[in-house]
């Protein structure tokens, strides 16, 4: 009784190994060797400064769609660019961006916005350095 159980369970397990390894084969999603490659070239800090939320769904997105330019990874710059232009088979468009830049002004007093909240804690900038 033991025995056939046995037997019966590994014929089963050997069945559903075959048929999942068939069918893995047969409906294998094929993945673009280039994905790869440009991934290879891209910084890898997935910053998110193209747009993308990373660099491998940069890459995807490069690789897949044309209308996605190949300079849009501003940790590499154009270094980086000319690299995956040249994978996709794409000239990059040397274009004269503007180089945004964060600029913080500190305007605010009590005459630009109203007191919304009472703030309980370090008041000067130099005890906050001290603390």
């Amino acid at each position: 009784m033991i025995a056939e159980s046995i037997i019966l369970l590994g014929a089963l397990g050997l069945g559903f190994g075959i048929f999942l390894a068939f069918f893995s084969k047969k409906f294998e999603v094929k993945k673009d060797e280039r994905v790869d490659e440009v991934l290879k070239v891209l910084p890898g800090i997935n910053c998110g400064a193209c747009g993308y939320a990373g660099c491998e769904a940069y890459a995807e997105a490069v690789v897949m769609n044309e209308d996605v330019p190949v300079d849009l990874c501003v940790p590499g710059q154009q270094k980086v660019a000319d690299k995956v232009g040249q994978i996709v088979c794409r000239e990059c468009k040397h274009s004269d961006k503007v180089q945004l830049v964060a600029l913080l002004k500190c305007n605010g007093s009590k005459k630009e916005t109203t007191n919304r909240f009472e703030y309980n804690g370090v008041k000067t900038c130099k005890a906050a350095a001290i603390v």
